[in-house]
């Protein structure tokens, strides 16, 4: 976490699923343990078109799930994956983990969240407090662990299970 092509230019490492320790990568110089709980993480590459903002949700290519990032998730839609948020900004063709599951910072949409709030997805890759009522599960994502204001991270525990990737 925290980096991009770590593994370019073999496209043989795409769909490559591990798990990283939470910590704080922010400063690869000095790396900070978190929770210790593990982040699961896929190997992915930007096929978008554009660049993709750390900490946002992304949508696989339909004809290559779990291998490239078609896009941002878009509102109460599909999410299979948050964008690597220690990385500010993945350019189009860069390669970069996508979590699934385990805790990691999302970027929050209008109206903010609050602690313990479940997360669904809004407008761009953002994420806001699930809507009492939400029958659409592919829009939820997690559990909040804290108040944060839109356009901010806020760190959550996020559970894909109805990602397009399921790794055994």
């Amino acid at each position: 976490l925290g980096q991009t092509d770590v593994l370019k230019p073999d496209d043989n490492y795409l769909g490559t699923v591990r798990c990283f320790m939470d910590k704080d990568w922010s400063d690869p110089d000095s790396v900070k343990l978190r929770s210790g709980t593990w982040i699961k993480a896929v190997y992915c590459k930007n096929d978008s078109g554009s660049a993709i903002v750390g900490g946002t949700g992304v949508k696989f290519q339909d004809a290559a799930l779990g291998l490239e990032i078609g896009g941002l998730s878009g509102a109460d839609g599909r999410c299979d994956g948050i964008a690597d948020p220690f990385v500010s900004s993945w350019a189009n063709g860069a390669y970069v983990w996508v979590i699934i599951q385990g805790p990691c910072d999302v970027l929050v949409g209008s109206g903010g969240v609050t602690q313990g709030d479940a997360l669904q997805t809004a407008t761009s890759g953002t994420f806001i407090t699930l809507t009492d009522g939400n029958t659409y599960a592919s829009g939820r994502i997690g559990i909040t662990t804290e108040t944060a204001s839109a356009t901010a991270l806020a760190r959550t525990y996020v559970n894909l299970s109805h990602q397009a990737l399921i790794p055994g």
